[in-house]
């Protein structure tokens, strides 16, 4: 399972024939694994890892310096994107935000999300949220986007060069509860595409870092 700064995980291959199978099958890729377990805490894959994996995947960590998870793409609704762990897990995203966690130690649920189909280009909006472990139900959060400078991250991929990212800063305000957090999205200045998100999602959860290494297009 995912939990706080302490993770082990066998990377697992999603047999599915499409992303409409209402039900993922799971299956074991030894190599691909041994290949995992030795660079779980790397900041890298080696190439010809990602190579031997023919669905989208990203990797996710819960807090600062915590290993590293395989999250393998399940299915996809109307652009929300279900992820899943081998120890099923799932985080939901919809362009990147994470609007619904399952099986993490403080889960989520996002109820009016309508807004982020055009994130992140707009400035503000707001939504109602559910918060799990605790129960904190029908939330209202205030959400604001700011474009800031740009940067360079390291490539997900081993041998590759450092990805050029325009950064947005998502700010969080909870006026009820007296919590406010700021995230970050990086978007690969070439391509378009989002690389990486920082997301504090919970009051007692730890920001979660996702990395989208191979893209759902």
């Amino acid at each position: 399972m995912i939990k706080k700064n302490i993770y082990i995980i066998l990377p697992l291959i999603l047999t599915i024939s499409s992303c409409e199978t209402p039900l993922p099958l799971y299956k074991l890729i030894y190599d691909t694994g041994i290949e995992f377990r030795g660079n779980i805490r790397d900041n890298q894959i080696p190439k010809k890892t990602l190579d031997n994996i023919e669905f989208a995947f990203i990797r996710a960590s819960i807090g600062l310096g915590s290993p590293k998870s395989i999250l393998v793409l399940a299915r996809e609704n109307n652009g929300i994107l279900e992820w899943v762990s081998e120890s099923s897990e799932k985080i939901y995203t919809l362009n990147g935000k994470i609007i619904k966690t399952e099986g993490l130690p403080n889960d989520i649920e996002i109820l009016t999300f309508d807004n982020f189909n055009s994130f992140p280009h707009f400035t503000e909006t707001t939504s109602l949220v559910n918060f799990y472990n605790p129960a904190l139900h029908y939330q209202n959060q205030r959400i604001s986007l700011k474009k800031k400078g740009l940067s360079k991250i390291n490539n997900h991929i081993e041998g590759f060069e450092d990805i050029p990212v325009q950064i947005y800063e998502e700010k969080i305000s909870m006026n009820k509860i007296y919590w406010s957090v700021k995230n970050k999205y990086y978007y690969n200045v070439v391509n378009g595409y989002l690389e990486r998100t920082v997301q504090t999602i919970h009051p007692d959860l730890p920001p979660i870092t996702i990395e989208f290494i191979r893209k759902y297009k």
